[in-house]
């Protein structure tokens, strides 16, 4: 009960003529018959949860659909080159005299003054000892990141081969028989803490299940399904004679990743090591109230614990040489490699790390400063054409995966939609450009929006027309296009 109407009772009784000493019985029985009532409606939302388990678990008893796995989808219709043709000098096409404006350089969050601690005041001695909800401590490593988590247990189910819906039904109720409302809260807040998205929760649940089931692979699949689905997530499971699968739909799409159509949504396989088509057994219907989807965005990188590198990265244009300090964070590079291959805007909308993208300002600023905008455009085209060596994903990670701007940083080798990427990254945070990427069959680059005459290879979109810019086509200047591609019409992937 509020204070001010603790107030507003006691007044009004006093005024009537109790003593104090009545009137703090009657607080004490309205403060009792408030305690009552709080527990009653928990005990009734405890009994309606309890109802939908056990209804759900008694769903999940039931016989479960044979469905056919459909191989994921590649990204690219063709091949990449494998290698990539140089730019014979050409002279620079005029886009735009307008100079670049003073590029504002971020600073370097100062570190906090540490100010001595107070002494602590001595506690009094409690009453009785609070009783601790869960017995067993885990300390993992996440990312390079150190957690510590309270747990029971109770929540390894001791799942055996060979699966079927009867024993995954009775590790449901197993699981929602347990203490586990303190734990979510646990989960919850570290998701929080780690301003991870809903991909990085799955990659906690999942790391955390594993740590709490000694390894089993069956065991952490149930658990991050339970705690997924009790965190309001729409995540099945499914299983053949030797595995269980989560199944997750998806806002974006999931390239080579198999996948269930289920009631006309595609449900990845979201732990599945191989891309294949066979059958699995799985059902129909979703816990209630559990409708949020995977969502691949990154707002913001994650926070993670992590030391921050420096390398250099060296570059010519004009005949000058320069030298550009990149930072990266290992913990972030590490976190973004268990990426799934997702849709191209995710990767050109994603942000870089607050240290990198300091560093990298701080780097190009004064190169890019008085310069007209074709030729910041243009140094800004050499340093992701000339940075990094050319190599495919598929010899440089044995399958594709688009980098983040982070990731191309780090890495020394890197592709057509890795450069793409940076390049528009660099290109709205320095110039304040519109970029949109676009792609070829079997390549990916880029094209500007500049206000001016429109010079050199171009297309129309949205009634604006906008310049070529391929960041791999090496020392070609913004308007010339790849000779295979000069007379393709692109499709375009992020605006």
């Amino acid at each position: 009960m509020g204070i001010i109407k603790k107030i507003a009772i006691f007044l009004l009784l006093f005024v009537i003529g109790l003593t104090q000493t009545d009137v703090e019985e009657m607080m004490k029985k309205i403060e009792q018959a408030t305690q009552k009532e709080m527990e009653e409606t928990q005990k009734k939302v405890d009994q309606y949860i309890s109802a939908q388990d056990s209804a759900f678990a008694a769903f999940l008893e039931q016989e479960w659909e044979l469905f056919n796995t459909d191989p994921g989808k590649e990204v690219l219709e063709k091949p990449k080159p494998k290698d990539i043709p140089v730019a014979k000098p050409e002279p620079e096409i005029e886009l735009s005299k307008e100079k670049v404006k003073d590029i504002p350089i971020p600073e370097e969050e100062k570190e906090e003054e540490i100010k001595p601690e107070p002494k602590p005041k001595p506690k009094p001695k409690p009453v009785q000892e609070e009783k601790k909800i869960y017995q067993e401590t885990l300390k993992m490593d996440f990312y390079g990141t150190p957690l510590e988590i309270n747990y029971s247990k109770e929540f390894s189910t001791n799942l055996e081969s060979p699966f079927d819906n009867k024993n995954i039904s009775a590790s449901w109720k197993h699981l929602a028989a347990t203490k586990h409302e303190e734990f979510l809260k646990q989960l919850k807040n570290y998701r929080s803490r780690l301003n991870m998205n809903s991909w990085g929760y799955y990659k906690l649940v999942e790391q955390v299940g594993r740590n709490i089931n000694n390894g089993s692979k069956a065991d952490a699949t149930i658990f991050t399904w339970f705690f997924l689905t009790k965190s309001g997530y729409k995540v099945r499971v499914a299983y053949n004679d030797n595995n269980v699968y989560i199944l997750m739909p998806s806002s974006s799409m999931l390239y080579s990743t198999s996948y269930l159509t289920i009631d006309s949504d595609k449900y990845f396989l979201i732990n599945r090591e191989r891309n294949k088509k066979d059958k699995i057994y799985s059902y129909r219907r979703d816990y209630p109230e559990a409708d949020k989807v995977l969502d691949l965005k990154l707002a913001a990188e994650p926070d993670l614990t992590s030391q921050t590198r420096q390398k250099q990265l060296k570059f010519e244009y004009m005949g000058q040489t320069h030298t550009i300090e990149v930072e990266y964070k290992p913990a972030v590079i590490d976190f973004l490699t268990d990426y799934p291959q997702t849709d191209y805007d995710i990767y050109f909308s994603a942000p870089m790390n607050d240290d990198g993208r300091v560093a990298l300002v701080k780097s190009l600023a004064p190169l890019l400063e008085g310069k007209s905008t074709t030729e910041a455009v243009n140094l800004l085209l050499r340093f992701v054409q000339t940075s990094f060596q050319y190599k495919t994903d598929d010899l440089n990670f044995g399958r594709e995966k688009p980098l983040f701007p982070d990731e191309t940083l780090f890495y020394p080798f890197s592709d057509c939609e890795d450069r793409s990427i940076l390049f528009a990254y660099l290109t709205r945070e320095l110039l304040g450009l519109e970029v949109i990427g676009i792609k070829y069959p079997g390549h990916v680059a880029t094209a500007i929006n500049i206000e001016g005459p429109v010079k050199g290879d171009y297309l129309s979109y949205n009634g604006e027309n906008y310049i070529i810019c391929d960041p791999t086509y090496i020392n070609a200047n913004a308007g010339q296009s790849m000779p295979e591609y000069k007379n393709v019409k692109p499709e375009i992937v992020f605006q």
